[in-house]
């Protein structure tokens, strides 16, 4: 509840912050000696990178410049460490990356006795200080997009199904806090390619983050609609710059796009500071994720007033 908490209150620039405050609070109540995120590289296909790490205070460190390529010992500095996806990988953790990429959550109680094929694995396990291992895949829309690991250096551990299960739980708080910072990624890159469509064209153009229900708009879209240039626009506030008269239609046009996934569009009036009202007329289509799950609500906007 407190991890839950934590994530639920961030803002998406402080979410790498709490992960890793996270981390170490996971670290001191399960009395670990390290807890170490993973996740899905952009730029290498299979590639998991290690992103977040927090280790007990004075103990063994995870090494940063540790080479796959040649354990024990590191001859390239500053690498970071990495997990191979692929079949037939020559990275630290083939058996285990195995595992993980079928979606299985990796229980070692005492790496030593992993079998007889994960003998780079074991190899590795040394060059880390690794005894005792519970590694749980981040899955989101059906693909590994991390791991979160759990580890003892000092001591073999015994991990009880019901603890295991509780890092299960502590996982998906995990992929939660991923999901939304890859969903606030691809919401930024939309928003810069818009942008760059409504500068060459007189048309003023909006984006709705329906998960969020904050607006990206145009500086055209702001002149049309009356809105000053560091005012958020959510839903709600842009409804209620919206007159009364119109409002519900407006509405009602959102929602039936986000149901539909049709193009609807939409004529209604925007009053003024200066007492004149506009007529505007916008036209959207909702975009879709991967498995059809409406995203964003994409549009653009026309100030109609004097063809009315």
């Amino acid at each position: 509840a407190e991890l839950m908490g934590r994530y639920l209150g961030a803002h998406a620039d402080q979410l790498d912050r709490e992960v890793e405050w996270c981390q170490r609070l996971i670290c001191e109540f399960f009395d670990l000696d390290r807890c170490s995120l993973w996740e899905l590289s952009e730029w290498e296909p299979g590639m998991l990178r290690l992103t977040h790490l927090a280790e007990r205070p004075g103990g063994l460190s995870l090494p940063s410049d540790a080479d796959p390529g040649h354990l024990p010992n590191s001859t390239q500095t500053g690498k970071l460490p990495a997990l191979s996806l692929q079949p037939d990988s020559k990275g630290f953790f083939p058996w285990v990356s195995g595992r993980l990429k079928a979606g299985e959550t990796v229980v070692l109680p005492r790496v030593e006795e992993i079998p007889a094929e994960a003998a780079r694995d074991r190899e590795a396990f040394a060059t880390f200080g690794t005894r005792s291992l519970v590694a749980v895949p981040l899955v989101m829309a059906g693909e590994v997009r991390g791991l979160l690991a759990f580890v003892t250096t000092r001591e073999h551990r015994d991990w009880p199904a019901k603890l295991v299960r509780r890092f299960e739980l502590v996982a998906q708080l995990f992929t939660g806090a991923l999901a939304r910072r890859h969903a606030e990624g691809e919401l930024q890159g939309s928003e810069a390619r818009l942008r760059l469509a409504a500068e060459s064209a007189s048309i003023g153009m909006w984006m709705l983050d329906l998960a969020s229900e904050r607006f990206w708009v145009s500086g055209t879209t702001r002149e049309v609609l009356g809105i000053p240039q560091d005012t958020e626009v959510t839903t709600a506030s842009f409804l209620e710059s919206v007159h009364p008269d119109d409002r519900e239609q407006v509405a009602a046009a959102i929602r039936r796009a986000v149901e539909s996934g049709q193009e609807v569009e939409a004529e209604y009036r925007v009053p003024l500071p200066d007492g004149s009202v506009r007529w505007i007329r916008s036209r959207g289509r909702v975009r879709t994720g991967a498995s059809g799950e409406p995203l964003q609500l994409l549009g653009a906007t026309l100030d109609i007033t004097e063809r009315r």
